[in-house]
């Protein structure tokens, strides 16, 4: 028995791999194998054909099969891939065809990843240093930021950034930057600072923008409201004070201190390194002329010249009746100098005594040191005691030199009443011419005078000469009473011994006041009285009887002796 099989179509088995799958930035390939087989054998040989790149489907890469294995590879740069984001995904596909016309979908999936933004714009600067309170200093640019990743939409927001040096802000993309010139004028020329300043946008992207400040020279700055004092009696070379400045440019040296103006009278002069001020020149520096000067002064710091700024000088008052030490002024009183007599050899002189009969008196005074005068001061202006000598001439035999026992009264330490001693001297004196002195003349008609004192007292020219004295010294003592403020310390003492050599030498002198005011402290402690009542054994002894007459007391009182002196 035969039996028939009839056969029938079999459908052909595809193997392989039919998907696969790329990444954004990533990994841009994948492939996989194909196989396809037939149990019908009239229908072998049976393959997928080689197929040359193929876009795919969606065209985001190309499919190629190369003797069975199929390659997928992604355009990475197509703008839909770079749009996806993380999480995100696309898909591309392909069919290959087999030999007895059986196809194959192979399927390419396509991972997004996170892309970078782009930040554009410009991102440096530069501007110039100036000085504080110029115009602002500001330099500007534009920045903008984009992200490829469609859900993605990053920006950078209007906002202001502080920097060191300066600000930046942003407005609508576009920065500006304005310099702080306070915080830039260390500066130098050549020098550069950098403020770097950054912007951060909304998805967290960072740009950095820099803007260079350009360093100046400044010129430097004479501090203001500069003031000193000083005293009108300064001495030249006295130091005022150092006017101070400063200078931005922390490496620049100040030089060349100068005063421009207020300096007219050239009281004063600036050290050019330290800018110290000295006095030049005191002629002028008197507080009651002047008691400001405002001196305009400037530096440089040895390219740029400061602007010239005030500096006040005060000047203190100083007692015109006190000099700064506190030490009495010096009063100088010139007087016309009378010349020192010539030693008087062997002088006699002739002259009535007493009981009316001529007497004689011969005394030698060849030793200036018998018959002496001292005018001296101390330095502090205190009168030196003197000693005055007498030499008594012996009765009988030859003229010899006798050492004196008797001096002047000492009265230095004695305290004088408030009226001056030396006109009750001289009244007292006057009082015995006229009478009005009745004690004065008892004690005088009780005294043994020499016949010399009584040759004085008996002459009109000795009486006239201290009428003019006394006239003069009371005018003297109205003027001195007059100096209020200052000190003048007449200091002398006067060698009186009433002789010839003596009275001469005081009258002949051609100012009989200047004599009398450089003994002005002597006459006020002269007081006749104990002169006259001197006891009669110390005076000079009479003359012997036969002795040649002593010279006219007339004769020492010339026209040219007694006439008035000139004043001081």
């Amino acid at each position: 028995m035969t039996i028939t099989i009839n056969g029938a179509e079999d459908a052909p088995v595809i193997g392989g791999v039919s998907s696969g799958a790329v990444a954004e930035d990533g990994a841009l390939t994948t492939s996989g194998t194909l196989s396809i087989t037939d149990v019908d054998t009239n229908d072998n040989p049976i393959s997928f054909p080689d197929e040359a790149a193929t876009a795919g489907d969606n065209g985001y890469g190309s499919f190629e099969l190369i003797g069975g294995t199929w390659t997928y590879t992604l355009d990475n740069a197509n703008a839909a891939v770079q749009a996806l984001d993380v999480g995100e995904t696309l898909t591309d596909t392909h069919t290959f065809t087999a030999s007895d016309g059986s196809t194959q979908l192979v399927t390419v999936t396509i991972n997004g990843a996170e892309d970078a933004p782009v930040v554009s714009g410009t991102f440096t600067g530069a501007v110039n240093e100036g000085n504080v309170g110029d115009a602002p200093v500001t330099a500007s640019g534009t920045i903008s930021i984009s992200d490829i990743d469609a859900s993605d939409n990053p920006g950078f927001a209007d906002t202001t950034v502080a920097g060191i040096f300066g600000s930046l802000s942003l407005t609508a993309g576009t920065w500006t930057y304005t310099l702080d010139q306070a915080a830039v004028q260390h500066l130098n020329a050549g020098d550069t600072a950098s403020d770097v300043i950054t912007l951060t946008a909304s998805d967290g992207t960072t740009q950095a923008i820099t803007v260079d400040t350009n360093g100046t020279n400044d010129a430097p700055v004479v501090g203001p409201g500069q003031s000193f004092t000083l005293s009108e009696d300064a001495p030249v070379g006295n130091a005022v004070g150092s006017v101070t400045a400063t200078d931005p440019d922390s490496a620049s040296a100040l030089q060349n201190w100068q005063i421009v103006s207020g300096n007219s009278a050239g009281v004063f002069q600036i050290n050019p390194g330290t800018g110290q001020i000295t006095v030049a020149d005191n002629t002028n520096l008197d507080y009651e002329t002047t008691d400001t000067y405002v001196l305009q002064v400037q530096v440089s710091d040895g390219t740029v010249t400061s602007t010239a700024a005030h500096v006040t000088i005060q000047i203190s008052d100083v007692s015109e009746g006190t000099a700064a030490n506190n030490t009495p002024p010096v009063i100088t009183v010139e007087v016309e100098p009378v010349p020192r007599p010539e030693p008087i050899q062997a002088t006699e002189v002739t002259g009535p005594s007493p009981d009316g009969e001529s007497a004689q008196v011969t005394e030698d005074t060849s030793d200036t040191d018998k018959n002496t005068e001292s005018l001296a001061t101390s330095g502090s202006g205190t009168a030196q005691p003197n000693t005055v000598s007498a030499e008594p001439t012996p009765a009988e035999g030859p003229t010899q030199a006798q050492p004196a026992t008797d001096e002047l009264p000492a009265r230095g330490n004695k305290q004088h009443a408030e009226q001056p001693r030396y006109l009750d001297g001289l009244k007292v004196l006057i009082g015995l011419k006229t009478g009005e002195n009745p004690a004065a003349a008892e004690i005088l008609n009780q005294t043994t005078l020499s016949p010399m004192v009584q040759s004085l007292l008996s002459s009109e020219a000795f009486w006239n000469a201290l009428d003019t004295v006394s006239e003069d010294l009371e005018e003297v003592e109205m003027n001195l009473s007059r100096y209020k403020h200052g000190q003048v310390e007449m200091v002398s003492t006067l060698a009186a011994s009433l002789t010839a050599g003596f009275v001469a030498w005081t009258l002949k002198g051609g100012s009989l006041l200047a004599n009398m005011m450089a003994s002005a402290q002597l006459w006020m402690r002269f007081d006749p009285l104990p002169i006259l009542s001197t006891d009669p054994s110390k005076l000079r002894p009479a003359p012997t009887p036969g002795s040649e007459k002593e010279p006219e007391a007339e004769r020492l009182f010339s026209e040219e002796t007694t006439r008035k002196p000139t004043g001081i």
